[in-house]
């Protein structure tokens, strides 16, 4: 994976104010448990085809970035602006334009590094806007509050900020080969259910999938002594 430092667009809020911060927002969008909020997709298996037959999916490139939630916070009718990441880390942005959205929201998506070095985050997805908890929409709504929130943030940021690009399921050749026209890299390709909510952690109804030479498989090394290592793996629940 291609990562992005966010302490380049970010500075890291102070430990003693990052414990209320994480709290006030896991408290305004139901999350107790507390953990990084963002959907996780499961390997696309050929149980899963008959699902994006039968079901409205939509497709999109599997970006190789650094997935990060875009908060934007309201306090004293002042803006203040946020990224996430998978660590529940906290990076402030400063270096924003004047401009009071009066209302909170919260983005899912990821930093991507184009073949340029330049960063771009991608949304592709909406947790809260205006205010409002809006996982229970369509991913088609949710993606078109989205695309209404970069045409604004676009003109904030010193960072481009786009929409992820999604095809019809059906269209997902398209969607794959349009990789070697991409500004940043391409893993693979994810499938989104159209009419699901949007859940919180490993999402069965949301598949990833990789050509055969970018699949990995990970092995837990254990040290047992005299210079000797027990490798493990994981399969269907057993270990090996």
């Amino acid at each position: 994976m291609t990562t992005y430092d966010l302490d380049k667009i970010g500075v890291p809020i102070p430990e003693n104010e990052k414990a209320r911060f994480l709290q006030s927002m896991n408290e305004k969008i139901n999350n107790p448990k507390g953990v990084f909020p963002g959907f996780h997709a499961v390997t696309l298996l050929k149980r899963h085809l008959l699902d994006l037959i039968e079901f409205d999916y939509f497709a999109c490139e599997k970006s190789d970035g650094t997935r990060s939630l875009l908060y934007i916070k309201n306090y004293e009718n002042n803006s203040y602006h946020f990224l996430i990441d998978r660590k529940m880390e906290v990076f402030q942005i400063f270096n924003v334009k004047k401009f009071n959205l009066k209302s909170e929201y919260l983005f899912d998506g990821e930093f991507l590094i184009t073949k340029d070095k330049n960063p771009i985050f991608t949304i592709f997805d909406t947790i809260m806007y205006d205010n409002y908890m809006v996982i229970n929409l369509s991913l088609l709504e949710r993606l078109d509050l989205a695309y209404k929130s970069t045409k604004i943030l676009s003109q904030l940021y010193n960072f481009k900020i786009t929409t992820k690009k999604m095809y019809k399921s059906y269209g997902f050749a398209e969607a794959y080969n349009e990789r070697e026209s991409l500004a940043h890299e391409c893993d693979g390709l994810v499938f989104t259910k159209v009419y699901e909510p949007y859940m919180y952690g490993t999402c069965p109804t949301l598949y990833k999938w990789k050509p055969p030479y970018l699949n990995t498989v990970d092995f837990l090394m254990k040290y047992i002594g005299n210079g000797t290592y027990e490798l493990f793996c994981l399969g269907k629940r057993i270990e090996y």
